[in-house]
Parts: C-alpha cells; sequence; structure tokens
C-alpha cells in the first residue's frame, strides 16, 4: 500500500518585514540627502560664477555688450564700486573686480552724498553704492545711489 501524503503547504513569505522595511527607509533618506547636496552645489557654484555684483564669470555682460563693461544683477541688488568716469547722469563704476558697470541715474533716483545731491555731483574715485536694476544691454537703472567724497 502505498499512500502518498501530501507536504503542508509553505507559509508565503511576508513581502514588507521590519528589517526590509527600515532598509527601504534607509535608501530613501540617502538619496534624498546625495540629492540636496547635490541641489545645493549646483546653486553654490551659480552663484560663486556670478560674483558679488552679479555679473557674468570673466566680466562679460549677459546679452554681450561692449567688452570690459559688465552686467550687474538683474535681480537689483546693491552695486558696490569706484566711479571710473561720469557723463552727465550716467556714471562708469569699476568693481572690486575691475569691470566698468554704465550706471544710469533716474532722475527720481534718492542720490546722497552727506547730504542730498544730484548725480552730476558725484566724482570719479568716489566710492558708490547703487540700488537698481540692470536693463537687458546690461546698464543699471539706479533707484538709489549712496556716494563717499575720495579721500
Amino acid at each position: 500500500m502505498s499512500q502518498e501524503t501530501e507536504l503542508p503547504r509553505r507559509p508565503r513569505r511576508k513581502l514588507l518585514t521590519p528589517i526590509t522595511g527600515g532598509l527601504v527607509v534607509v535608501i530613501v533618506a540617502a538619496g534624498g540627502f546625495a540629492g540636496g547636496a547635490k541641489v545645493q552645489e549646483s546653486q553654490a557654484q551659480t552663484t560663486a560664477a556670478a560674483g558679488p555684483a552679479g555679473g557674468m564669470p570673466g566680466g562679460g555682460m549677459p546679452t554681450g555688450g561692449p567688452p570690459g563693461m559688465a552686467g550687474a544683477a538683474q535681480t537689483g541688488g546693491p552695486t558696490t564700486g569706484t566711479v571710473a568716469y561720469t557723463k552727465g547722469d550716467t556714471l562708469y563704476v569699476e568693481d572690486a573686480e575691475g569691470n566698468t558697470i554704465k550706471v544710469k541715474v533716474k532722475s527720481s533716483a534718492n542720490v546722497t552724498r552727506t547730504a542730498s545731491t544730484d548725480a552730476d555731483t558725484i566724482q570719479p574715485g568716489d566710492s558708490v553704492t547703487i540700488e537698481g536694476a540692470a536693463n537687458a544691454n546690461g546698464t543699471v537703472r539706479a533707484t538709489a545711489v549712496t556716494a563717499t567724497a575720495a579721500e
């Protein structure tokens, strides 16, 4: 007599155990951390490339302007430097990197030098801080100018 006995079925394995669940959480967290670090690294390189005045690397203009002229920040951040020369209400400011930035001072701009004054009283050698946004050709439209006379 041969009697075939059927073996009991093997219990089905759980797909997600506490160990595999913990491992999945660790992998997702590590991937998120690595991705965030890459994003931050790329943003830091972009910011460093723009330079303190927001100009393009190497002193070029964002849309290609005259050689030696640097574009200022499109965001309207301050432009700081020394006045190289002036022409009426237009200032040519040399920044810390040696780039020359053309600044067109609006008639409504608040221009101060110890006391309020006009743009045509600013002289070469004066240190200036300019607030305003740059247009497409890199010229800054000043909304405020603070000048300190050269010593």
